[in-house]
C-alpha cells in the first residue's frame, strides 16, 4: 500500500494534497484494482474525493472482483456529495457491475433515496433487469 492510498483511506485530504504535490501516483491500483479514488468513496470521505478528482483521477476504475466502480461504492454509502462530484467527473451512471447491478439498483436496496432522486436526474435508467430480473424500482 501507498502513501497516498494510505491518507485517502483514512481521510487526510491535506496529505493526499501533500503527497501529489510531491509527485505520488494517484492512479496506481492495489492488485484488487482498487485506487485511492474508489477507497476514498467507500470510507466516504469527500474532501480527499474531491482532492483526487481535481487532480484528474479515473473515475471507471472498478474492483476486479465484483466490478464495483467509485460511483457505485458511494451510492451503497449513501454519499449523495461524493456522488454528485463522480457524476459531474464523469461517471457513467447506468454502468452495471458483475451481477448486473447499476449504481441505481445498490442504493436503492440500500434506502438512499437522495441518490436515488440524483442519479435520475442525472440519466439514470429506472427499470434496467439485473441478473435476477429484478429492478432497482
Amino acid at each position: 500500500m501507498t502513501p497516498v492510498f494510505s491518507a485517502s483511506e483514512t481521510g487526510h485530504g491535506d496529505i493526499v494534497m501533500s503527497l501529489i504535490d510531491q509527485g505520488a501516483d494517484i492512479h496506481l491500483a492495489r492488485e484488487d484494482g482498487v485506487t485511492p479514488l474508489w477507497v476514498a468513496c467507500f470510507k466516504n470521505h469527500p474532501e480527499v474525493v474531491r482532492h483526487l478528482l481535481d487532480k484528474g483521477a479515473q473515475v471507471e476504475v472498478c474492483e476486479t472482483n465484483t466490478l464495483l466502480t467509485p460511483l457505485c461504492v458511494a451510492a451503497k454509502a449513501g454519499s449523495w456529495e461524493i456522488c454528485s462530484m463522480l457524476i459531474d467527473a464523469g461517471a457513467k451512471v447506468n454502468y452495471t457491475t458483475k451481477s448486473g447491478l447499476s449504481p441505481l439498483f445498490i442504493t436503492c436496496a440500500q434506502g438512499h433515496y437522495d441518490v436515488c432522486a440524483l442519479l435520475l436526474k442525472n440519466g439514470a435508467q429506472a427499470n434496467p433487469k439485473a441478473k435476477g430480473a429484478a429492478t432497482p424500482l
